[in-house]
């Protein structure tokens, strides 16, 4: 008798359990189709993210920072003058510590010195800075030019 009570308890627990089947069933579809289209949007942005990093990763670009130097504009700064300048570096390194020398000439006479340190050039970037002479630039040739830099 005893164990037609634990078969029949076996019966009842089957017939619940089939019962709530449906119920857990319709429950996973009432997720919205929006829901499933917006995560697998984030989904695949995220996939694509961690690709891009891999491939640049793998890449291994390791040329040295190109640098350029240009003046953007001179002006009366007090009793002296200010040279306005555009750091790039167009290659795939950073540059520390860069220094960029502007020269003032008088033909072939050097009439004056200014430089700058950059303490930071990412690649790719530019940096902006300003060099203080004495005379004129403007009246003068002025040569610009990076002097060095070190590896952050």
């Amino acid at each position: 008798m005893s164990q037609n009570l634990s078969n029949d308890d076996k019966n009842k627990d089957k017939n619940q359990d089939q019962k709530d089947a449906p119920l857990r069933a319709e429950f996973h579809s009432t997720t919205p189709t929006l829901e499933w289209i917006i995560s697998t949007a984030g989904f695949m942005l995220v996939v694509a993210m961690l690709g891009f990093i891999a491939m640049n990763a793998m890449k291994g670009e390791n040329s040295p920072p190109a640098i350029t130097v240009h003046a953007e504009k001179i002006s009366p700064n007090g009793s002296r003058f200010l040279v306005q300048i555009r750091v790039e570096n167009k290659g795939a390194s950073t540059a520390a510590g860069l220094t960029v020398e502007g020269v003032l000439k008088d033909g072939d006479k050097e009439v004056g010195t200014s430089t700058v340190t950059l303490d930071y050039l990412p690649a790719h970037s530019y940096r902006t800075g300003g060099l203080f002479f004495d005379k004129n630039p403007e009246a003068l040739s002025l040569e610009l030019r990076p002097l060095g830099y070190q590896a952050p």
